[in-house]
């Protein structure tokens, strides 16, 4: 169950890492609003 739980979490950083990647640094802005 322990090995489910870091393999979601393992995906879920590489598609947030990913995501930053793809998207500007000024997206940050928007977080502010």
């Amino acid at each position: 169950m322990k090995k489910i739980i870091i393999i979601l979490c393992l995906s879920y950083a590489n598609i947030v890492f990913a995501v930053d990647m793809i998207t500007p640094i000024p997206n940050s802005i928007s977080y502010d609003k």
